[in-house]
């Protein structure tokens, strides 16, 4: 009965398979549901990336299971660009966040600039994968669309000009200073030096999506709201 717990365990934890986020082995790790995807994840790891989680109950075991997409195969509405068109819908015209109409208005953009914080902090990560194959942004219903969609995505002008955005607005080097709170100063946050490198990631429109003026630096201020 022991080795056949041990087996189940290892089974679970999968130590021959590290996370693509944290890079670790340890701990239980779940595979992307997308066939023949090799990305293994900490649901954890995945939850803070932004990426899909979900959990739905096995109806053979009884047991819940956790459903994980990684960045490249995740539902549009888990893309970094969904979640920026979600809060610059709450703009309402208004480029300051202490001009929302309502706290509750001001609570959802709070939250949808945290998400997208989040998610950038982990393009170290990601921002290979979104240079290879793009995002699912846009991805049409149709099963024949979406599979010239797809190959779109991934033809080598495409790639270049992505790779060219990634270096172009910095992307991983914000992702890395995010990740180690390099943006963090003796006074608080280094408004002005985040801001600028927000900035350049917000104006790349096939990472974040096509913005106004108004709506990237919107995006900008709510997440550093001016004093």
């Amino acid at each position: 009965m022991a080795t056949q717990n041990h087996k189940t365990l290892l089974n679970l934890v999968k130590p021959k398979e590290s996370c693509v986020l944290c890079g670790s082995s340890d701990f239980l790790k779940a595979n992307c549901k997308e066939k023949g995807c090799a990305h293994f994840m900490h649901v954890g790891c995945a939850r803070l990336a932004g990426f899909e989680v979900s959990t739905v109950l096995d109806d053979e075991t009884d047991e819940e299971e956790d459903i994980i997409m990684c960045n490249e195969h995740a539902d549009p509405d888990f893309t970094i660009k969904s979640k920026v068109m979600r809060l610059v819908e709450l703009m309402d015209g208004r480029q300051d966040i202490t001009a929302a109409n309502t706290t509750s208005k001001a609570s959802k953009a709070l939250y949808g600039a945290a998400r997208i914080l989040g998610h950038l902090a982990w393009a170290w990560r990601w921002a290979d994968w979104w240079v290879a194959k793009g995002d699912r942004y846009g991805v049409p219903e149709n099963e024949q669309e979406r599979l010239e969609f797809g190959r779109t995505q991934e033809v080598r002008g495409e790639k270049m000009l992505r790779l060219t955005d990634a270096r172009n607005s910095r992307l991983v080097a914000l992702s890395a200073a995010l990740r180690e709170r390099a943006y963090d100063s003796h006074g608080g946050m280094d408004k002005e030096v985040l801001e600028a490198g927000l900035r350049a990631v917000v104006k790349t429109p096939r990472l974040m999506g096509q913005l106004s003026e108004d709506e990237a630096e919107f995006v900008v201020q709510v997440r550093t709201p001016r004093a």
